[in-house]
Parts: C-alpha cells; structure tokens; sequence
C-alpha cells in the first residue's frame, strides 16, 4: 500500500484499524526497486490484532488469490459485489488450531468472529458478518466464474 501513502491517502491512520494495536511507524524505511525508499510498515500488515507494526487490512488487487488477474475496471464484473480491501486475517500461532485464514474465526482476527469490513470497488465499504463472509469472499475472488 506504499503506492496510496501520502499521495493519495494523506494520513497513515487510515491503514489501521481502530480494534487493533496495530501501527505504522514513520520512522522504518526500505528501498524497493524501482520505487526508491517506502515506509517499512505499510508493505506489511500486522500480525494479528495485538500485533503491533504493520497495516490493519490485506489488499486483494487480483482475483483468485494472487494467481488470478487484476481486479480492473475492465476485469470487474460487479463492482459493488467485489471487494478490493478486507481486514487482515493471517493464521497465527494463536493456539486456536481451527483458525482459518481469510476468515473471522479466531480471537487473533480484527473483530473475532463477529465479521470484518471489506472496502469493495465501487467505492462503498462494508461490515460483513460472519455468516456471509463465504459467499462474499467467494464472489468477489472468482467474478462469478466458477
């Protein structure tokens, strides 16, 4: 998320989530080729809630995990129905052996297994409970190709 921040996202804020620990220190770099030095923290996301460097949220730019193509204004069927950004969900070692990633199960998760927020490509954002959590993530990962 190094590309958003502060050209087009002025405040660091905006990549944490306020029921987390979570935070981005502006005082880590690391060069990436190509880009030249970034903040550390925001090529990361934070291990979990308590975590503490890194972002609150995972992008997901292209379909079907990272083998897919890029969610694009040409590739995205229904805007609206596909997300771009969730919050951060990494299985951690918890102790909880039935933590899923990519879903809010585990006490590690941002919300716990209340649900997450998903930020879609039209623009709006969204609380989706847990109960809808499969259906959403598997539209807005496949397009509706199966």
């Amino acid at each position: 998320m190094t590309w958003a921040y502060p050209r087009y996202v002025p405040s660091e804020k905006a990549f944490l989530c306020p029921a987390t620990q979570n935070t981005i220190r502006l005082t880590s770099f690391l060069t990436k080729p190509g880009t030249g030095q970034v903040y550390r923290d925001l090529t990361v996301h934070a291990a979990g809630r308590q975590g503490t460097s890194g972002t609150s949220f995972e992008l997901m730019g292209c379909f079907n995990g990272s083998t897919g193509p890029k969610k694009t204004a040409h590739t995205v069927r229904r805007p609206a129905d596909t997300f771009l950004v969730v919050d951060e969900d990494d299985t951690l070692p918890s102790g909880n052996a039935a933590d899923v990633n990519n879903f809010p199960d585990s006490r590690d998760d941002n919300h716990g297994s209340a649900g997450g927020n998903m930020s879609f490509c039209d623009g709006h954002a969204e609380w989706v409970q847990q109960a809808k959590w499969t259906a959403t993530w598997s539209y807005s990962q496949t397009n509706g190709f199966r």
